[in-house]
């Protein structure tokens, strides 16, 4: 469930619909709808306990090395190098999904998870 709230973060970051969108559905599955509500605004507020939160809006502001939020990990060093790494491959990883998009434009453009949240998606 960590890895949900990291890559929607990062995607967040990376202002990637698609991939937000994705991401919130896997949450939905995952049995946090309410998580995944409100991570297609960027918001952290339903997603529960300390940690989880800190991880997903950490994610969020990876981008901006200065924040202090991103100087204070909120996660142990035995965990750094994983999340870390995982962060830098979705940092790479949006940009280039957006970029082909061509692959399901209408998917991409005018992605609204909430319609595959709901079992809208065929």
């Amino acid at each position: 469930m960590a890895a949900g709230y990291l890559m929607s973060g990062v995607s967040q970051a990376n202002a990637c619909p698609y991939c937000v969108s994705v991401h919130a559905i896997m949450l939905h599955g995952a049995g946090e709808p309410a998580v995944a509500e409100t991570r297609l605004t960027g918001e952290t507020s339903d997603i529960t306990g300390p940690g989880p939160r800190q991880l997903a809006r950490w994610a969020s502001r990876s981008l901006a090395p200065d924040d202090p939020l991103v100087r204070e990990r909120p996660f142990p060093a035995a965990q750094q190098a994983e999340i870390i790494g995982t962060a830098v491959a979705f940092h790479y990883l949006n940009p280039a999904r957006r970029v082909g998009s061509w692959l399901a434009p209408a998917r991409s453009a005018g992605c609204d998870a909430r319609a595959g949240l709901e079992g809208g998606y065929g």
